[in-house]
């Protein structure tokens, strides 16, 4: 389903669990201050946030026709871009 969408074009996969109340989460961690964290709830509300350097920020969104938005997608990419420049 979404894994499958939004997952393939990132190398490195997450770390994921199921919560009791139906939601996912999806947590990617490269080091303390490289960080990407994403929950899909069934309602189709995605919460998200990030660390990246000294940049932080957080905030709650909808899927859009099933996908994630594309801010999202892309600080999720500036995670892993930055992420590469840390190994």
């Amino acid at each position: 389903m979404l894994k499958s969408k939004f997952l393939k074009q990132f190398t490195i996969p997450p770390s994921s669990f199921v919560d009791d109340d139906g939601s996912v989460e999806y947590d990617w961690i490269f080091d303390k201050k490289c960080v990407f964290s994403l929950t899909i709830y069934p309602d189709g509300k995605v919460g998200y946030a990030f660390l990246i350097g000294d940049v932080s920020g957080s905030g709650v969104s909808y899927l859009e026709d099933g996908n994630l938005p594309d801010f999202i997608l892309n600080k999720l990419q500036e995670t892993f871009t930055q992420s590469e420049r840390i190994e």
